[in-house]
Formats: structure tokens, sequence, C-alpha cells
């Protein structure tokens, strides 16, 4: 056989395999498009269809229904809109436009200092009946000494009006505490003062209805002190519990109903105690910390999914079209831990070295 029918032959068999190919990618491609279709009419007819309007239009329109041209009158129209973030630095600006615009499925500015100060949330922990540890706000200097000295050493300081451990401070004596009220003067008062809690963070998260009751709700539990992980002391790591306990349950419920957290994400913080104080209680027992209304952060929400089998966000879309969850809420129950590193630390076993020995333990990386 020459050299030409052998090229010939090539490019032929070279063609039909080409085709093949092709053919294949179109009817995987026809299928992919079917089931996108399928996919898009079942949402379609779940949730409606919004047609495109542009902004004035909207705006016109929402100042018709809502406001009815006077702001200071509950229009019925109010609960058919939602506003919300999910974003714990736009709490109060969602706030502001419920009040603005009146409308009544969350919570207006005259209500938001309850989910946003350490202080007030203090508050409203001890108005379901869950212990917190001792506390107070000032910019005295005398007063603050007073406290340290009833509560003991060391002393834990936070924004009262603030996220995770940003700006907080431990104070191991009178002299660290009394140089704190010198740098910061009349501004320490924007400071809570803690009593310390040697304990670990578990947590209450999920989707509530519109009766603050739980459509869904899970527990991750952190070790370490968060405190000491954000200043790099301890290693960032924490895991997804496949239970929640019958107690912390319990408050997690209770404390909902108190904050009157309805139709929204939540991520309820505790305290488990570590070791028996006769100020706090025993090893084990738990106190109210603090509550973020959004959902929990970082990778939480997808450990969340990842240890129940299930979409968290889906169930917060029910929530808001139908007031409960339309689709599998927990399908297993199993733990999900996260495990991180500090920027600013070297590690004995390169990044790309570690995912390559427990690539089959990791989810995500």
């Amino acid at each position: 056989m020459n050299k030409k029918k052998i090229i010939g032959i090539c490019v032929v068999i070279f063609v039909i395999v080409f085709v093949a190919i092709c053919i294949a990618i179109v009817q995987f491609s026809k299928k992919d498009l079917e089931e996108a279709k399928k996919g898009l009419e079942e949402t379609q007819r779940k949730y409606g269809w919004v047609e495109k309007e542009n902004i004035d239009v909207l705006v016109a329109k929402f100042n018709t229904q809502v406001m009815d041209n006077d702001s200071s009158s509950l229009n019925p129209a109010s609960t058919d809109y939602l506003t919300e973030s999910n974003n714990e630095y736009w709490l109060e600006q969602d706030a502001r436009l419920r009040t603005d615009f009146n409308i009544t499925t969350g919570i207006k500015s005259a209500e938001i200092e309850k989910f946003k100060r350490k202080s007030v949330m203090k508050t409203y922990y001890q108005k379901a009946g869950i212990p917190t540890a001792r506390w107070c706000v000032t910019a005295d200097v005398t007063e603050a000494q007073a406290f340290a000295k009833t509560v003991g050493w060391p002393v834990i300081a936070k924004p009262d009006n603030g996220v995770g451990a940003n700006g907080t401070h431990k104070f191991k004596n009178k002299t660290e505490l009394n140089k704190f009220f010198q740098q910061e003067g009349p501004s320490a008062a924007n400071y809570i003062l803690e009593e310390f809690v040697d304990g670990e963070i578990v947590t209450f998260d999920g989707v509530a209805d519109a009766n603050a009751e739980p459509i869904y709700a899970a527990s991750h539990v952190t070790p370490d002190s968060i405190m000491e992980i954000a200043h790099g002391k301890k290693p960032m790591w924490y895991y997804v519990a496949p239970e929640i306990s019958p107690e912390l349950r319990k408050m997690g419920e209770a404390a909902l109903k108190a904050f009157g957290a309805k139709s929204r994400f939540f991520h309820l913080e505790f305290f488990r105690l570590k070791t028996v104080k006769p100020s706090l209680g025993n090893a084990g027992d738990i106190l109210g910390l603090e509550v973020n209304m959004r959902p929990a952060g970082g990778y939480t929400v997808d450990m969340l999914n990842y240890a129940g089998g299930l979409d968290l966000y889906q169930i917060w879309a029910d929530m808001v079209a139908f007031g409960a969850a339309h689709h599998p809420l927990a399908r297993y129950h199993r733990y999900c831990c996260c495990a991180g590193r500090h920027d600013e630390l070297r590690y004995r076993m390169p990044h790309e070295e570690l995912l390559k020995k427990y690539r089959s333990c990791l989810n995500a990386a």
C-alpha cells in the first residue's frame, strides 16, 4: 500500500471520529439543555416570574403600592415585600429601609440594637432564661477596676457594636486595663467588659420561619478561643456536629423567640464551659454569648450543607416564597471539619504537599 493511500485512509478515519465526537457533543448538549429547561420551568412554576423593569418603574410601583402617599399608615401591601441582605454590615441599612418604606416583614430601626450591640444581646438572652457571663459598659476606669475586682482576672474587652474578634482585648491585670482606658479615653464606653469564660463556642445555626421557629437548625463547635485564633496564637479549626444536644436546642429556640428572629437566617453563639467556675456553672454548662442574625461566616454554610446533605440557601428561598421548606432537610447527620492556616506563619508541610497527602479526605481546599 503506497503512502498516499495510507494518508487518505487516516484522513477518512480522522473525519469519521471527528464527526462522531461532534454528534456526541451535540447529543450531550441537547440533554443538558433539556435538563436546564426542565429546571427553569420548575423554578418558574414554584417561584413565579418577575418582569424586567427599570429602577424608576420599580420605585414608582413600590411607592404607590407600599407607601400609598402616606408613610405613617400601615399599608397591607407592605407585608408582600422582604428587605434582607444577609450581611452583618448592612443590618442597620436593612432596618432603615423597612422603617422608611413601612415594610413589616422584618425589624425596623427602633429594634436593631438587639441584633447589633452585645450589651443589649445579653439582656435578651437573660429574657429567654439563658445565663451569661457578667459584663459592664463604662468609660470610667474606676468602675472598670471595680468590675474586674468582682469578676477576677483576666477581663475581656470587645467593641459593643462589632463583628467577630475584631478589636478584642484580654487584660491580665490592673496595669493593662488602665493603659487601655488611657488610650481610649471617652471611646472606652464603646466597649463592653466581660468576665473571662474558659469554654468552647457552640452555635445554633439555621433558618427561622415567620413565627421565629427553626425550619432547620444545626450546630458547629469551635474548641479554641476565637480571640486567640484571630491574634495568631492558636490554629484555626472548627467542626459541624452531627447532632444538637437537647439543652442547646432548647436554649436556641428560646433565644429565637426572645429576639423575635422571624423569617431569617440565624447564627446564635453560646459558651460551653470547659471547667467549673462558681459564678458561671459546672463544666458542660451552656451560657449565652452573642447573636448574629445572618448566615454564619466563612465556609460554615457550605459545611452545614455538606454535613446535612442539603442546601440552606434553597431552604431560605423556600421560607421567603412559601414560609416553609419545599426541599429536603437533613439527609445525613455527619461531621464536617474546617482547618485553616495563618498567612504569616511557615508550616512544616507545604500547602500543595498537604493537599496531595490528604486529597481523599478533603471535600474542598
